[in-house]
């Protein structure tokens, strides 16, 4: 999986700084949703393997539109729908309440447009951008045309005032059978919440989650220290197993998400799109933010929120954060008007964040 509502797949580009590993100290490694994961702690654990691919299998069942025959594929792929569980409900919620904070620039409705300019398991990359084409799949990115049954009732989604809390089974009806979702913005790190969740009820006080760069940190390490992530360098040519950091973050109780423009891309027509689109214009979107580090209580909502405030650009994003509602602290890394990189910082890290030598 790899995104979540806005947007294509918000790059997270993560790095765990990990520590020398001391003698109670414990890692869960494996590969899932098309990256891998890591699991570290010190306490002493019964927690096994399988038990977490069994979660992440079953998260991958609901959301994931790269598995045929999950829930998103069958409602991507019906006629008029498809009956969800509770991490599809969950995640729909979520989106749809970002969505609002954002003014629209987090919108899982996106699917068919990402396909058409080439992202995704359905991408179908045009050999050149036809804009009346991509006017009319933005007008499948209508929450109006969502509609539920529930208990023998027709209720527009848009109505309801906890989607999420509907009791099973719950059938999600699309007006329009072009109508696909995507939540592969903010999945993953829903993915990461239900992994932490879950090391809760085993009884464990201090861990750190790790999927695809998308992070949760209880506790701390052993020892007593914080944990401390790395936060990438947003460049061209920054991937995995050639990465470069320009900060270190300590962490405590708090999930962390990264979103940019300098990894994942399409050519078309001789013309290089990124992958961060717009939905309010169906094109990528053009700014001078690089990245957008989140921090949250929710790894879900970070990955949301970076994600979005990719759509936003800075300046939006720097508004929204100042309304200090969400309690979100982040990092915006941006361009200036001569092309200098700068950043950006909410109060509450400016004490936490470390800059690195180049």
């Amino acid at each position: 999986m790899k995104n979540w509502a806005i947007i294509l797949l918000g790059a997270i580009t993560l790095q765990s700084c990990q520590p020398k590993e001391e003698n109670n100290s414990w890692t869960i490694r494996g590969e899932a949703q098309g990256t891998t994961y890591q699991i570290t702690g010190w306490e002493k654990s019964e927690v096994q393997k399988e038990e977490i691919d069994s979660l992440l299998l079953a998260l991958d069942q609901s959301l994931s539109t790269w598995v045929k025959g999950s829930i998103i594929d069958d409602f991507n792929s019906g006629e008029e729908g498809a009956q969800v569980d509770q991490h599809f409900a969950t995640n729909l919620w979520a989106s749809h309440e970002v969505f609002q904070r954002t003014d629209g620039a987090f919108n899982p409705l996106i699917k068919p447009l990402l396909s058409y300019w080439g992202f995704g398991p359905d991408a179908r990359k045009p050999e050149e951008v036809d804009s009346a084409k991509v006017d009319s799949l933005m007008m499948l990115m209508d929450w109006n045309q969502l509609w539920v049954m529930h208990q023998g009732d027709s209720l527009p989604f848009t109505g309801i005032k906890r989607f999420e809390s509907l009791k099973l089974p719950i059938n999600l009806q699309k007006g329009n059978p072009a109508i696909q979702l995507d939540f592969n913005a903010i999945a993953q790190g829903y993915s990461v919440d239900v992994i932490a969740d879950y090391l809760d009820v085993a009884g464990l006080n201090h861990y750190l989650v790790e999927l695809g760069g998308e992070m949760i940190v209880k506790g701390h390490k052993e020892g007593g220290k914080d944990w401390v992530v790395g936060i990438d360098k947003p460049v061209e040519g920054n991937q995995p197993g050639n990465r470069k950091l320009m900060a270190t973050i300590a962490l405590k109780d708090k999930a962390i998400a990264t979103s940019g423009n300098y990894r994942k891309s399409v050519e078309i027509d001789g013309v290089k799109y990124h992958h961060t689109f717009d939905p309010h214009t169906g094109f990528p979107a053009r700014h001078q933010l690089l990245s957008a580090t989140v921090i949250s209580e929710s790894c879900q909502l970070a990955d949301a929120y970076a994600t979005a405030f990719m759509v936003m650009g800075y300046p939006k994003a720097k508004a929204l954060l100042g309304q200090d509602e969400w309690h979100l602290e982040a990092m915006l890394v941006y361009s200036d008007s001569t092309g200098e990189m700068k950043t950006y910082l909410t109060q509450g890290l400016e004490n936490q964040i470390k800059y690195l030598e180049e």
